[in-house]
């Protein structure tokens, strides 16, 4: 009986000790999704959007010039080619280092 006694008294402190933390720990971990998802939004809609915009009128260019200047039209693809490799390094980074990324715990245990 004082066994049990005391294993539920040690388990009280514990949930009463931790548990704390716990929640913390909970929030901070859904506080930092939430910035990976806005993050993931602002790439999205800003810096891919602009280098996939950036290739199409590249591309575009280069369709427009090959009846007129072979070279020109070359310069043209490999700027599209440029910008395309930009945007796939750029979402590599992303991917790479919203994985990679874990979320501090502030405090002492």
């Amino acid at each position: 009986m004082i066994a049990l006694v005391s294993f539920l008294v040690l388990v009280g402190m514990e949930l009463f000790v931790f548990g704390p933390l716990v929640r913390q720990w909970q929030r901070h971990q859904h506080d930092f999704q939430q910035n990976q998802e806005k993050l993931k939004e602002k790439f999205h809609d800003g810096l891919g959007q602009q280098l996939t915009a950036i290739s199409l009128y590249a591309k575009l260019l280069a369709d427009r010039l090959k009846n007129r200047s072979a070279e020109e039209a070359g310069d043209a693809l490999k700027l599209s080619l440029l910008s395309d490799q930009a945007l796939q390094e750029t979402s590599r980074l992303m991917r790479a280092s919203l994985v990679s990324s874990e979320p501090e715990v502030k405090g002492e245990l």
